[in-house]
């Protein structure tokens, strides 16, 4: 196990380290290549995406590997989650939230507050450490986005979503909002 560094010249340099880990953080940008086509309304057909049926006894085609992104309505701390989501029809998902899950808490938050709807946003594809921060088992407080960028060393790009104010990845290959 390693001390603290010893010397001014090795405390300089972890100094360095520090400061080159502050731009690891999620950054916000204006455009991004997952708004290159948007389709909305009656445009909208998950039937044209390969979701498929995985397992026997499941009742219908689910998206198995989505990062779901909600918002805490009373803080609006964001959370990025996988949970499986079935699809009902062609503009219809429903999603499976674990009950100890954060989206879960959102939803709940959501229906005690008597809000209409809980904003959401699916990203689906992008870069694996994205993808992966959405299933790790972070402490609570710690912002998915924030570790994504860590195992990238390079911050995370975001775009606030086209009908909501969630903040999605830019290089997914897919955000589907609701």
């Amino acid at each position: 196990m390693h001390g603290p560094p010893k010397g001014l010249l090795n405390k300089l340099r972890t100094l360095g380290r520090l400061v080159q880990m502050g731009s690891y953080q999620p950054k916000t940008v204006n455009s991004a290549p997952c708004q290159e086509v948007v389709l909305q309304g009656d445009q909208v057909d998950l039937y044209k995406f390969p979701i498929l049926k995985c397992w026997p006894l499941d009742g219908g085609p689910f998206v198995t590997l989505p990062l779901v992104i909600t918002k805490d309505p009373e803080t609006g701390i964001q959370n990025y989650g996988t949970y499986r989501m079935q699809v009902y029809d062609k503009q219809t998902t429903g999603m499976h939230w674990q009950t100890h899950k954060v989206g879960s808490h959102h939803y709940r938050i959501s229906n005690e507050l008597g809000l209409e709807k809980l904003d959401v946003a699916v990203s689906l594809g992008g870069d694996p450490a994205t993808i992966w921060s959405g299933s790790a088992p972070l402490p609570p407080d710690m912002d998915e986005m924030a570790a994504a960028g860590f195992l990238r060393e390079e911050g995370v790009e975001l775009v606030k979503a086209k009908t909501n104010d969630l903040l999605v990845p830019a290089q997914s290959e897919i955000v589907l909002e609701g």
